[in-house]
């Protein structure tokens, strides 16, 4: 839906419920409460309202150029090829389909390089946290689609692999027997090695108590050099680093139960 269309639609939902009884009262109730304020929480409030719609609106600006474009503009590659996308016949039944008109899409690819909703917010200064913020925004999202990309590759190419591999065992006798060989020879291999750890395990017992000592001192020295990335002073955020440590939490407090579990069967 275009900009001046979401406008439209925003009066007719505020005049339907201005007719209403208790959509009105609220509206009411809203309007005395603002009478209340002095001057400078009316202007500190109208800054952050303005603020909030500024971001908001350079997050849709982004997220149109950067990925809704580029997507429409593989539909429409796809139409123009004669294929079909959603079992939907014809490029601009499917953009309708999508809840969008042709001419709102070719208005986005016309400003495609503009802000979409600058026009609305002329009014409203742009900051250097704005931009920042924009830009990590789109960051986020390139890297996003990117991930998309090679996961969707990486996987096209294990199917690839896969259905090849199967071939090969249905169709070659030698390549089968060899896979069999491979298999059994893993397979010994893993009881061999169990087996001796076992009884290596038997024959030289470890130090548990400084087993626990050596497990917290490789807790405390990743904790430390993950601070280093996720520390926001660093590059990284406030989430990150309080992830951080509840990661560091739960692993001490796993460290902590086994040491207890040891002292009791001591005992």
């Amino acid at each position: 839906m275009s900009v001046c269309g979401c406008a439209r639609s925003s009066q007719n939902h505020f005049e339907a419920g201005t007719s209403a009884g208790p959509t009105s009262v609220k509206l009411t109730e809203r309007t005395v409460a603002m009478q209340h304020l002095d001057a400078d929480d009316l202007h500190g409030q109208l800054q952050s309202s303005l603020t909030e719609l500024t971001i908001l609106g350079r997050r849709v600006s982004a997220e149109i150029r950067i990925r809704l474009l580029p997507m429409l503009k593989e539909a429409k590659r796809r139409y123009d090829a004669r294929e079909t996308v959603n079992k939907v016949n014809g490029y601009h039944a499917y953009l309708r389909s999508l809840g969008l008109t042709p001419s709102t899409v070719r208005s986005w690819q016309k400003r495609n390089e503009q802000k979409i909703l600058g026009d609305v917010l002329k009014s409203t200064k742009t900051t250097q946290a704005m931009k920042r913020e924009e830009k990590k925004y789109e960051q986020q999202i390139n890297a996003a689609i990117e991930e998309d990309v090679r996961f969707a590759e990486y996987e096209k190419e294990s199917e690839r692999e896969e259905k090849e591999f199967e071939r090969r065992l249905k169709e070659d006798p030698e390549f089968k027997r060899q896979h069999e060989d491979k298999v059994r020879q893993s397979e010994e291999w893993q009881k061999t090695f169990f087996e001796n750890a076992k009884r290596r395990k038997t024959e030289t017992p470890v130090n548990d108590d400084r087993v626990i000592q050596m497990m917290q001192e490789i807790i405390d020295d990743g904790f430390k050099q993950r601070a280093k990335k996720y520390h926001p002073d660093a590059g990284g955020s406030t989430e990150l680093f309080q992830e951080l440590n509840e990661a560091k939490m739960r692993l001490t407090a796993h460290v902590d139960s086994k040491s207890t579990a040891m002292i009791r069967s001591a005992a």
